[in-house]
């Protein structure tokens, strides 16, 4: 028998995508009009993908009560509608097959890393890392924890493996778009500073591609961005690539801030977003500044923030988050819609924030607290409601990945 119940997440099959708890359907990203019962059929069917779904349990499921009649042609025009979106046909179907007198059946191959139930519930991977930061004189209670080794965590068993051994500090992660690669900083063992090294996943030595710096990996994966905040006539942004090489300074930016920012790439990989300081009448403030690639033109985004961190795109780049911060435990999440330029306030008076991170559909944001470092989500659909997540404790930096989550856990401070 077809599981009808409600399953949140979205599967990916073709060039579409279906989010199954908002039923909607997404063409390279474009939302197409598709709605009703359309959808509904579509959800059940795609829930459960190479069964038959026979038109009694549909009936049960979308049209209870309804005479035979109305759900007979209801049923026809919503599965004739599905057909007309997805440019199927009945007599050669690519995406929905008809049983003759019995019912439906989901047929398209569906990408394998989609089909999951609520993120936090499937097999998400999330490494753990660290290294010690010395902050500056400016803003002296923006203190970074120390964060050792980078473990990964299955969150079906909860259990925790090595993802790396390395003796030190390690710590900034940042995934290859494939998942297959892993860019962090790293001490050597020496803590005599920290340099950029990318690791195969499963192997054993990483390979240095760089001296100093944090980084961000590409959304195409040919290049990495680095900030580095020495020496101090060379601050900024650099592009570089995974396997090493030279350098292209991008952006210069200021050697005044106190801790090495994030980077985040737009999801198209035209813009960088990036944290420099920001003159005011009274004062510096640190502010958010976007980084167009193709023309390399810096433009400061209005915040009304004196302390930004924690830059973030969305990954559909309809949104642009960040952390405002009046003091070390009074952080507000404020998202910025692009489309717009609205901004709106998604969380207040946050116990800090270390890391911030989007959820694969862009509908919620996983953030860890400074004070205890757990890790919460909050979706957009439910701001100022955020859920403590099963998982991760002294938690800093966070990093997507296609699989899960990456992110920095520090461990015996």
């Amino acid at each position: 028998m077809a599981d009808t119940s409600k399953t949140v997440g979205s599967v990916c099959f073709g060039p579409y995508e279906l989010s199954l708890d908002c039923e909607e359907l997404r063409k390279d990203g474009n939302r197409l009009k598709l709605t009703g019962q359309a959808i509904q059929v579509l959800v059940v069917l795609a829930n459960n993908a190479g069964k038959l779904v026979t038109r009694e349990e549909l009936q049960q499921k979308l049209w209870p009560g309804a005479s035979y009649g109305d759900f007979e042609h209801g049923l026809n025009a919503a599965v004739n509608r599905l057909r007309e979106t997805l440019g199927d046909s009945a007599t050669d179907p690519k995406y929905i097959e008809t049983i003759p007198r019995r019912g439906y059946r989901f047929i398209a191959a569906l990408d394998p890393s989609t089909v999951q139930p609520p993120w936090w519930k499937r097999k998400v991977t999330i490494a753990v890392a660290a290294s010690v930061v010395v902050v500056g004189s400016l803003y002296p209670w923006l203190r970074p924890r120390v964060e050792r080794l980078v473990r990964v965590y299955e969150l079906q068993q909860l259990t925790v493996l090595p993802l790396t051994a390395l003796p030190g500090n390690a710590g900034s992660p940042t995934f290859s778009p494939d998942g297959s690669q892993v860019a962090f900083v790293w001490d050597g063992g020496n803590a005599a500073g920290s340099d950029l090294f990318v690791k195969v996943i499963g192997s054993d030595k990483p390979l240095r591609v760089t001296y100093h710096g944090r980084a961000a990996w590409s959304p195409d994966g040919r290049s990495i961005a680095l900030w580095h905040n020495a020496p101090a006539d060379a601050c900024g942004l650099y592009l570089i690539a995974p396997l090493g090489g030279p350098e292209r300074r991008i952006a210069s930016a200021s050697c005044l801030l106190p801790t090495v920012p994030l980077i985040s790439w737009s999801p198209d990989g035209k813009q960088l977003a990036f944290l420099d300081t920001a003159k005011s009448p009274s004062t510096y403030t640190i502010g958010l500044f976007v980084l167009s690639l193709d023309s390399l033109e810096k433009t400061m985004v209005k915040t009304d923030c004196n302390l930004v961190q924690t830059p973030a795109f969305s990954p559909r780049g309809d949104y642009l988050a960040w952390g405002c911060a009046e003091d070390r435990s009074k952080v507000s999440l404020h998202l910025q819609r692009l489309s717009d330029g609205n901004v709106t306030q998604l969380l207040q008076d946050v116990d800090g924030v270390e890391g911030l991170a989007w959820s694969r559909d862009g509908r919620r944001i996983v953030f860890s607290t400074a004070n205890g470092g757990d890790l919460w989500e909050v979706a957009l659909a439910r701001p100022n409601h955020p859920v403590k997540l099963p998982i991760g404790h002294d938690a800093s930096s966070i990093a997507l990945v296609r699989l899960g989550l990456l992110s920095c856990k520090a461990e015996g401070v």
